[in-house]
């Protein structure tokens, strides 16, 4: 194995469905080329790749290599022959899970596509599977097992991501905190009064603002923008409190920046009043 092998990140904190396998895949990458030193959640990269917290369709290796060009990295993405794949690296490798024997899925009746992080040694390979949790760190695939999942998407060729040497610190604007989901968002998003205002995207539950708001910016997903309201709509004790909650994008207008003083004060307040009282996300 590699001197250096990643913590492990799940995708499994937060409410189902599980659709950010392939960026916790992509945060131990981040972890593993870096020694240990820049470290992010599942969420926090979909948030860097604009993807959001709840992607209608998964994320994909384009997802993450739009993640770690916000982190200043470059990535190397490829579809190949089995035999072309590098051994001793850190790959994220997607594939489904139907040719995986049951003994070695964490989810045994999940059959669908997913994606893994795994270096080949030889006849095996250490396979790190988003889908873990609790005290999970990892499990040995024979490497024939590895091939054979990598090459179902794609008839004969396997469709990986690895990362080159380079790193850069992201932009402040963008800057997501290591351990949690932490945040900070210099912009502010302005929807009218009379927006529906939805509890998840493509969700039956809404409400309409009531006046012109501009509320915190968090992240982009499939047509749809995340945003941090401060409001008892959702919540099942009734209380108000801040929640990320989703407008559709042709109903707002584009994230505004935030110049520095007390709006942009008051904005960071309301985002670390949220991770004080909900670490991540649970819209219905």
């Amino acid at each position: 194995m590699a001197a250096y092998t990643p913590a492990f990140v799940t995708e499994t904190n937060m409410a189902a469905p599980f659709r950010l396998c392939t960026m916790a895949a992509g945060a131990m990458l981040l972890d593993a080329i870096t020694g240990g030193t820049v470290t992010r959640t599942a969420q926090q990269m979909s948030l860097l790749a604009g993807t959001g917290l709840y992607p209608s369709k998964g994320t994909t290796l384009a997802d993450v290599g739009r993640a770690f060009g916000k982190l200043g990295m470059t990535l190397d993405r490829a579809v190949c022959a089995w035999a072309d794949v590098p051994e001793g690296r850190w790959l994220i490798v997607q594939g489904r899970m139907r040719v995986v024997p049951v003994s070695l899925r964490i989810q045994r009746d999940y059959e669908g596509p997913h994606a893994i992080l795994a270096r080949r040694d030889g006849a095996r390979s250490w396979v790190l599977d988003p889908l873990g949790r609790d005290d999970y760190a990892g499990a040995w695939w024979p490497t024939a097992t590895l091939r054979e999942f990598a090459l179902t998407l794609v008839p004969g060729q396997v469709a990986y991501i690895a990362v080159g040497p380079e790193y850069a610190e992201q932009e402040a604007d963008t800057m997501i905190l290591a351990g949690g989901l932490g945040l900070r968002s210099d912009y502010a998003l302005p929807i009218s009064a009379g927006t529906r205002i939805y509890s998840a995207p493509d969700g039956d539950q809404f409400y309409h603002v009531s006046a012109d708001v501009r509320p915190a910016f968090i992240g982009n997903a499939d047509g749809w923008r995340a945003v941090l309201f401060n409001t008892s709509h959702f919540q099942d004790d009734g209380k108000q409190r801040p929640t990320v909650l989703y407008v559709r994008a042709a109903d707002a207008g584009a994230p505004e920046r935030v110049p520095a003083g007390d709006d942009a004060d008051a904005l960071q307040r309301e985002v670390q009043a949220w991770l004080a009282d909900c670490p991540v996300p649970l819209p219905k």
